[in-house]
């Protein structure tokens, strides 16, 4: 699919990122990203954590979020974690 002005081809985009976010387009502003949080075990799938993310990745990079991703540490990290996210300020 081709636009036939820049201009076209900005809003095109625009309209695909409010699609994206299930919010109806409002014009030249774009829409805030969802926030993600990843919580991956880095010993979990007898190591294979590190190489799923690596496809993963990419992936989630493209889905217009704001990623973040937390490697745990030791049992019951990823409670932690969430719980300091989820504090207040």
């Amino acid at each position: 699919m081709y636009a036939a002005t820049e201009a076209l081809a900005l809003e095109w985009r625009l309209r695909i990122l409010w699609a994206l976010v299930d919010k109806p387009y409002k014009g030249e502003e774009e829409p805030y990203k969802r926030k993600l949080l990843v919580l991956a075990n880095p010993f979990g799938g007898a190591g294979a954590a590190a190489r799923n993310w690596e496809v993963a990745k990419p992936i989630l990079e493209e889905s217009y979020v704001d990623l973040t991703l937390k490697w745990t540490e030791r049992a019951n990290h990823a409670h932690d974690i969430v719980k300091d996210e989820l504090q207040p300020g």
